[in-house]
């Protein structure tokens, strides 16, 4: 009766640490995936920027969908339903497998801008294929504009956040920038920093992007 008290004892204390061990590799490896994954509270930011009225020239404010025509299918690897509850409501494929997609609360005619769309609370999302000769990407973005730049993690992923100069409208959108070796996504807004990296973080560690 001993040894079979014994026995019973020790299996449950080996069971008790295999579910120790395995509780240890779950913590150990959400901790690993964690600080790329978690909600953005604060960034700080340089407040640097260049107004309109001074600029040397300016970018063209080009027409979303000039022809009025519907959103083209987007390749399902790329498709993205909606962001922050906002459906997609315009789409560029190119055969390069760059796509652009715009997401917006209501319709996008013939006549919405470029920069009217994120005046009326638009979000933009690029994604373009990484060259293999020319670097990272976010690299280039954080060396480009220096203090103008916060380098952040997106998922797994290395990121760069950027505040625009003022468009025609004086909208200064924040950029986000992050590579996954395969493309360059560009996720671009009307929100703030904080709000930008968090959608950003959403579409990755959600695994949006795709599904």
């Amino acid at each position: 009766m001993r040894n079979s008290n014994k026995a019973r004892w020790f299996a449950l204390l080996a069971l008790l640490a295999v579910v120790g061990a395995s509780l240890v590799a779950i913590i150990v490896s959400n901790a690993s995936t964690a600080p790329g994954c978690n909600t953005v509270d604060s960034i700080v930011e340089s407040t640097k920027f260049t107004p309109y009225e001074v600029m040397h020239s300016h970018l063209p404010d080009p027409v979303l969908n000039p022809t009025g025509e519907e959103a083209p299918q987007v390749p399902s690897d790329a498709q993205v339903a909606s962001i922050d509850s906002l459906p997609r409501s315009w789409a560029v494929v190119s055969d390069t497998g760059a796509i652009y997609q715009y997401f917006l609360g209501s319709d996008i005619d013939q006549t919405l801008t470029l920069s009217n769309f994120f005046k009326a609370g638009g979000t933009e999302l690029d994604r373009d294929p990484v060259e293999s000769k020319s670097g990272s990407f976010v690299e280039y973005v954080l060396d480009t504009l220096g203090e103008r730049a916060v380098k952040v993690e997106v998922g797994d992923y290395a990121g760069a956040l950027s505040w625009s100069d003022p468009d025609v409208n004086g909208i200064r959108p924040h950029v986000l920038t992050w590579t996954d070796g395969q493309w360059n996504y560009v996720l671009t807004a009307d929100r703030s920093p904080e709000a930008l990296v968090n959608l950003g973080r959403d579409l990755v560690c959600g695994d949006n992007i795709g599904n």
